[in-house]
């Protein structure tokens, strides 16, 4: 038996784990640090070895399909992992993938006596109140349209809420100081998802608070009266979505048309896991009035919809079916004549976090999955179940688990904590250094030969090694159109074989930016259709006819302007840019750079990496 002392301390364990993920190293830019990926595994890795007795039916679903299921899941994670054209992406997901299954059983071996039950739901109310109220702060100091601090999107923060909000008010019930502390937590945070704007948040606590009206008639009146007032708050945004006037759903109508055309590919075994932001391009079909140029996605926006792209049918049905069958299992009546305020306030954090993964999926930003985590072992706690000791059980999934993972992790890890030297450092000697030393330890991810490529270009000049650098990192990514532009741009710098194929693809993955045509035009001037290219760069962007690469070729720009002519386009801008003096400033340029925008950071959507501003191509004005 564990010493009440000791419950008690263990009892604090998920909470401080959440406020630690939630507040700072699981952020949307916390956790694309290393700090942030190094707290994240330890994390969760602790939380499974807490959790290890519970093997193999961690989630408590029975002892056919509570084997079954789990195991079957990380089977279809790995035979899609080794099938994944882009295998790297999926490598810490797919390792950490029986440790989250696990996870949920710690938290609930961490609450499984009620006065545990009662700290670690205590835990929850603060940090739930303090998530809501730094939110709804920052929301009226920085005066910004949705709530969205400190997790820094405001889907982010409503999916938090959602999860964890019942959780928090379970103190209702209790009397003293912890009613007062779930009140208020519930308050606050019911109002910080209306100030996020987010309409799945607000459907999702529509959803709970109907099931709470139900459950308990004496809160029925307030519960209704407030579940009203929030579903009319979102009738404007209803009716903008029904008109085809909204710009967000039209977006998500986008990404899952992208993702069926995805798995139609590959129906079985999908893309691999991880794999959507670094694939997604191939298949979006981007809106000029909807998506920007050279938009980075890094996820389908409904966790279904990514699970079927990267993991397929098979995994589709197993992972939804999982899901599925522990709400299904953790129904509040199922079996009892009454059902305990910890069953049913657990349940509706799991009833309404699945409204809310059905229309978003952001997996890859650790807070959200911590609070998700949090929601299914408090769910799992509410049952009070007696539960074994498992010291031989630790030692084991220690020895064969933790270790192994810990080698393979170890050098992944280190590498980030390079790039992130590399990333902060001002000198530009030290920094490719930093970097090249992250490439040594992880070769196989992108991002790190593109950043050496980079560098070394603007400090020694581009030469066909650093473009060929640049080539092999675009193609250890596949889709992601940024990476293939530099390549194409360095390759055109250095002369190299393979320029206009680079640059066809970066076309093809960014049918919206006018640089990989433009580029393709210079780079082959005598090519039947260079003048069509080269018009349709100047279409998107008119200022390109100034620009000294295509000056220099006189020909090319008169054929791509009687092109537009021809075409009905009024090529009258182009004519004042010709005497427009502005354009004379020394240093003028046009082009691509990266990072320069936190929020549509290249770097840290696609790669979960911090943002490292660079110009990846550099076409200056006429003097």
């Amino acid at each position: 038996m564990i010493p009440a002392r000791g419950a008690s301390v263990l009892s604090l364990v998920p909470g401080l784990l959440l406020a630690l993920l939630s507040f700072w190293f699981g952020t949307l830019p916390g956790g694309a640090t290393s700090g942030g990926s190094a707290v994240g595994c330890a994390a969760l890795l602790w939380l499974a070895l807490i959790g290890a007795p519970d093997w193999p039916d961690p989630l408590r679903l029975g002892r056919r399909l509570g084997i079954f299921l789990p195991l079957a899941l990380i089977a279809a994670a790995i035979i899609s992992w080794y099938l994944s054209p882009v295998s790297r992406a999926g490598m810490l997901g797919t390792l950490l993938l029986p440790a989250f299954l696990l996870a949920p059983a710690g938290v609930a071996r961490c609450w499984r006596q009620p006065r545990q039950f009662q700290i670690g739901g205590d835990t929850v109310s603060l940090a739930v109140l303090v998530m809501a109220g730094w939110s709804l702060a920052e929301w009226y100091r920085l005066e910004s349209p949705r709530a969205a601090m400190p997790l820094g999107h405001h889907n982010l923060l409503a999916g938090w809420l959602v999860f964890l909000l019942p959780v928090a008010a379970v103190g209702l019930h209790r009397p003293g100081v912890r009613r007062w502390l779930a009140a208020a937590a519930l308050t606050i945070g019911s109002g910080a998802i209306l100030a996020t704007g987010s309409l799945l948040g607000m459907a999702a606590l529509t959803l709970q608070g109907m099931l709470a009206a139900c459950w308990w008639p004496a809160l029925r009146l307030p519960l209704a009266t407030a579940t009203g007032l929030a579903a009319l708050s979102q009738v404007p945004r209803g009716l903008r979505i029904l008109t085809a006037s909204d710009p967000s759903s039209q977006a998500r109508a986008l990404y899952l048309r992208a993702a069926w055309d995805g798995l139609a590919e590959r129906p079985a075994w999908g893309w691999g896991p991880g794999s959507t932001p670094w694939l997604i391009a191939r298949f979006l079909e981007p809106d000029p009035a909807v998506n920007p140029p050279s938009q980075v996605v890094g996820d389908f926006h409904s966790l279904p919809a990514q699970l079927a792209f990267e993991l397929g049918m098979v995994g589709l049905v197993l992972g939804s079916g999982l899901w599925l069958l522990f709400i299904v299992r953790r129904w509040p009546q199922r079996g009892k004549a009454t059902a305990s305020p910890e069953q049913q306030a657990c349940f509706l954090g799991l009833a309404g976090g699945a409204l809310y993964l059905l229309g978003n999926a952001p997996v890859a930003v650790l807070a959200l999955p911590a609070a998700a985590v949090i929601a299914i072992g408090a769910a799992l706690a509410a049952d009070f179940e007696t539960v074994r000791r498992g010291s031989r059980q630790r030692l084991l999934f220690t020895l064969l688990y933790l270790l192994p993972v810990g080698a393979l992790l170890l050098p992944k890890l280190l590498a980030q904590v390079h790039y992130d030297r590399a990333a902060t450092n001002e000198s530009p000697t030290h920094a490719l250094e930093e970097i090249e030393w992250a490439r040594s330890l992880d070769p196989a991810f992108p991002l790190y030969g593109a950043r050496t490529a980079w560098l070394r270009g603007s400090l020694h000049g581009v030469d066909r090694e650093s473009a060929r650098l640049a080539l092999q990192a675009a193609e250890a990514a596949e889709g992601i159109a940024p990476l293939w532009l530099a390549a194409g741009f360095m390759g055109l710098e250095a002369s190299a074989g393979w320029t206009f194929q680079a640059l066809s693809t970066a076309r093809d993955l960014d049918p919206l930016s006018p640089l990989p045509p433009f580029l393709m035009a210079v780079s082959q001037t005598d090519h039947p259709e260079a003048a069509l290219w080269a018009a349709q760069a100047l279409r998107l962007e008119p200022r390109l006819s100034q620009t000294s690469i295509l000056l220099e070729r006189n020909d090319l720009q008169r054929r791509a302007i009687e092109a537009l002519r021809a075409s009905g386009f009024n090529t009258d801008p182009i004519v004042r840019l010709e005497s427009d003096r502005r354009l004379g400033v020394p240093g003028a340029a046009l082009g691509l750079s990266v990072d320069r925008t936190p929020a549509l950071a290249f770097s840290l959507y696609a790669f979960r990496r911090r943002p490292w501003p660079a110009t990846l191509v550099r076409l200056p004005l006429r003097q």
